[in-house]
């Protein structure tokens, strides 16, 4: 065999959250001068950093690389033993390609996520927000939901309060923030809370939010108050200003219209009784 390669240990075991690492030795045993690459197969093979990736040995001589595991906390793994190689290929002779073994044991992971959807709201009285849970780790997680505020004028119910999130999944609890009382007039006021998120094992998170209570009778209204009393000066002027003088204006004018009319027919009336009674003396004077 031209070519040799050991990996040291060949059995790594990955702890919550950290790293594995590895030597990889190679030892050329060819009367040339060596190159030699280096891939490493498998499904962990995107985790996989190797230092350096390429070779270059003198015959009889040997050198050692760093294979070092890290799994990005959107990979979704469970607690397993994975295998995996290194293929070892040399340049000059491909054909003597060696293809050292090993396993991976990834242990138990603890990753907790968690966010406040929305982190305001605005209400009178109560408001709903979303806890959205997210285990991205390789266990079951037992999550704890409890809410506070530090000025105690705010309560809270979540539902659940209590669950348990799968490996590799996300949950969401609906938490309700009510106002102990109500605010009758003023101005909208914030009231800060807080959301921990707690399991087993992890560390807790912590998830801020705001809770604005709005008054009852807010500025609107005394906006829309405003403005009717400016629509009743505004139709009070024009009554005094322009209708009410034309209304009089046109009385009068009627008024005078049925005085004359009044007069015109009275004396249509005096007249039609003054030449009815010179017609019926005529004939009694000529009788006499």
């Amino acid at each position: 065999m031209t070519t040799a390669a050991i990996l040291d240990p060949p059995v790594l075991v990955l702890p919550p959250g950290g790293e594995a690492t590895c030597l990889l030795t190679v030892r050329n045993h060819t009367d040339i001068v060596e190159g030699y690459q280096l891939e490493v197969l498998g499904d962990i093979a995107p985790w996989v950093t190797v230092d350096p990736p390429t070779l270059r040995l003198y015959p009889a001589g040997e050198a050692s690389v760093r294979l070092t595991v890290r799994i990005p906390p959107s990979a979704r793994v469970t607690v397993q033993e994975v295998p995996f190689a290194v293929r070892v290929t040399p340049i000059e002779r491909p054909a003597d390609v060696v293809v050292p073994e090993g396993v991976l044991r990834i242990g138990p992971i603890v990753a907790l996520g968690a966010d406040l959807l929305p982190e305001t709201s605005k209400a009178r009285r109560s408001a709903g927000h979303d806890v959205a849970v997210d285990n991205t780790g390789n266990l079951p997680l037992l999550v704890e939901l409890q809410a506070s505020d530090p000025d105690g004028v705010l309560t809270f119910r979540a539902d659940p309060a209590t669950m348990t999130v799968p490996p590799g999944e996300a949950m969401i609890s609906q938490l309700r923030v009510r106002h102990r009382g109500l605010r009758w007039r003023g101005k909208p006021t914030p009231r800060k809370f807080r959301v921990s998120v707690t399991a087993p094992e992890a560390p807790p998170v912590v998830l801020n939010g705001t809770a604005v209570q709005q008054p009852v009778v807010g500025a609107w209204l005394w906006k829309a108050a405003a403005a009717l009393v400016a629509l009743a000066l505004i139709g009070a002027g024009l009554w005094f200003g322009l209708v009410k003088p034309a209304v009089k204006s046109a009385a009068d004018q009627a008024a005078q219209d049925a005085v004359a009319v009044s007069a015109s027919q009275a004396a249509a009336a005096k007249d039609a009784a003054g030449g009815g009674g010179g017609g019926e003396a005529a004939p009694s004077a000529s009788a006499t």
